[in-house]
């Protein structure tokens, strides 16, 4: 019986809730590994994305928070509308998952999960 309430109580540790998602934050000219230095959570309205931008031959890449607007298919979000005229190349990838956004995820334990797991081992 102590068993099953060992079980009971790491099963319901091991399903925290995830409360946004985190990724790498960064500007660069050079490569996305530079990118992997400085950890960042959105706000839950926004969306973790990858922006890659080209500005007569010089690419600029970003990893940042994106207004849910730039991340919504049926727009055709054009990114180059807030650009200088002369960006050539400019594509958006917003992050759907932890491992798209790169740096996990926020997690917290869920408070009822986690009560109900103390009574369990109480009786």
């Amino acid at each position: 019986m102590k068993q099953w309430r060992l079980v009971s109580c790491l099963f319901c540790l091991l399903f925290p809730k995830v409360l946004a998602l985190s990724f790498f934050s960064c500007e660069s000219q050079f490569s996305w590994s530079h990118c992997r230095k400085t950890s960042k959570t959105c706000k839950p309205e926004y969306k973790c994305g990858k922006v890659y931008i080209n500005i007569d031959g010089k690419e600029n890449i970003q990893n940042d928070c994106l207004p849910p607007e730039w991340c919504l298919k049926e727009n055709h979000y054009d990114c180059r509308d807030h650009l200088p005229k002369n960006s050539t190349v400019c594509d958006i990838h917003c992050c759907d998952d932890d491992n798209d956004c790169n740096a996990g995820a926020v997690r917290q334990i869920n408070g009822i999960l986690l009560l109900t797991c103390v009574l369990l081992s109480v009786l």
